[in-house]
């Protein structure tokens, strides 16, 4: 039932876009565990906590978290999208990031589909490669690498905890 029926709709179209390739992350003035309790238990919830990138779930400025996300994600802010239903927080990353494109949430619902449409024709205009298909979990594992690299003072301790195996041969006929 309205309004209902329009979050379910845009939650489908945003799950489809991550599974095409679109890196969803989440940026929310909230508490990180009212977010997970809805993201992992709600039952109206298609987006799942699989299909987030990030997260930044905290009481900072949506603009500081956002440098943030590009930081953790290693992507330009010019890539970024992002969508608010606050015109406070729009304005606020129109002001400070102009190179992030800004979409907020229509006071009248009805109108939400046309909004999450045009955010959705920004990023299927290369169309969709094998290798966009799970695009979160190679960069959930690039992350957690980045995480055990932090743990070492020296990039040569880090690639010693990696164990590799390195093989020299030559005019091998074979490969």
């Amino acid at each position: 039932d309205y309004p209902g029926n329009i979050f379910r709709f845009v939650q489908k179209e945003f799950s489809a876009l991550e599974r095409q390739g679109t890196l969803l992350a989440l940026v929310s003035k909230n508490n990180l565990v009212d977010v997970d309790e809805v993201l992992c238990s709600h039952p109206d919830m298609v987006l799942k906590e699989s299909q987030i990138v990030a997260k930044k779930v905290n009481w900072s400025d949506k603009p500081s978290n956002l440098r943030a996300l590009a930081k953790e994600l290693n992507v330009g802010l010019d890539s970024f999208v992002f969508l608010d239903d606050s015109s406070f927080e729009c304005d606020a990353v129109r002001q400070q990031l102009p190179m992030v494109r800004v979409f907020q949430v229509p006071a009248t619902l009805s109108e939400y589909p046309k909004v999450v449409a045009e955010i959705k024709s920004l990023f299927l205009a290369g169309g969709i490669s094998a290798s966009s298909k799970g695009k979160t979990e190679q960069y959930r594992q690039r992350a957690g690498a980045e995480g055990l690299k932090a743990q070492f003072k020296t990039h040569e301790e880090y690639l010693g905890s990696l164990e590799l195996k390195v093989e020299l041969t030559r005019n091998d006929r074979a490969n």
